[in-house]
């Protein structure tokens, strides 16, 4: 069975939390292996500030994704109009089923 867009949502966006917060973490071990000891607490606050923008972005492209997969719409082709220059248009309404 085919992952659906949520569980591709889910997984793509997993991936990207995790390669950069393992960055920023090899980052931070790094920095604390460097000699000057005052820049061990350097990483400190923008770890923190990575991890809730990410696990922000995750919740809300998992709500877009979830908010797309449930308003199918159809389109309804309902009548044709011809206006004074003689010319004939199509109206066509979309369907948002609810």
């Amino acid at each position: 069975m085919p992952p659906g867009p949520l569980q591709e949502t889910f997984f793509n966006d997993s991936v990207r939390y995790m390669m950069c917060i393992m960055i920023m973490s090899s980052f931070s071990i790094i920095l604390t292996m460097a000699p000057p000891i005052t820049w061990v607490s350097i990483t400190d606050s923008p770890q923190v500030v990575i991890h809730s923008v990410l696990a922000s972005r995750i919740l809300f492209n998992l709500r877009a994704s979830e908010e797309r997969s449930r308003i199918p719409t159809t389109m309804a082709h309902v009548s044709e109009i011809q206006f004074g220059g003689g010319q004939f248009s199509k109206l066509v309404f979309e369907v948002f089923e609810v």
